[in-house]
């Protein structure tokens, strides 16, 4: 308890003095894919360096997140869009008998800087080397934000397709 209380600060504010590292950035030590996957060209087991490979890091893929509030993108990501300048927030509000979302992320996050994720952009899971997909065996089509809203080809990175959907109540 005492590691924590020294987390915490004199002003007792754990959500922010805990949280010291946001975004993918821990990361940043991971191979890609490719340079996971050179570690194992000509590996049989005999005759190998001394060691086991299958204990170093797992790969990471990450590819157009948008990073704000000191968040800090793994440093192989690409189209990462980290935005040091602006101050995003966010907050929820009980009111008519539902919730809604408030936020000025819609303010900051660049339009039409995303495309639909799919079955064939997701490409396979690590572990079990298979493509995502619905519970059917159909290919998954993220074409539809959290309102049902239908999204265009080039959409906002995010669970909503605009700030007018993000202000919708959400149950």
């Amino acid at each position: 308890m005492k590691a924590l209380s020294e987390l915490m600060g004199s002003d007792g504010n754990m959500w922010d003095n805990c949280n010291m590292i946001t975004g993918t950035s821990p990361y940043d030590e991971y191979p890609t894919f490719e340079q996971w996957k050179k570690n194992f060209e000509g590996y049989c087991g005999m005759g190998s360096d001394v060691g086991d490979l299958y204990y170093e890091h797992l790969p990471v893929w990450a590819s157009g997140n948008c990073y704000f509030n000191g968040a800090r993108p793994w440093k192989k990501e690409s189209d990462a869009i980290s935005d040091t300048e602006n101050t995003v927030s966010i907050s929820l509000e009980q009111k008519d008998g539902g919730w809604y979302l408030h936020t000025n992320l819609y303010d900051f996050l660049p339009e039409n800087a995303d495309g639909i994720i799919s079955t064939e952009t997701l490409g396979i899971a690590f572990e079990p080397e298979q493509k995502y997909e619905n519970p059917d065996g159909s290919p998954i089509i993220f074409n539809q934000d959290f309102s049902g809203e239908h999204r265009d080809v080039l959409t906002y990175a995010g669970p909503f397709i605009n700030k007018e959907s993000a202000s919708r109540k959400l149950f």
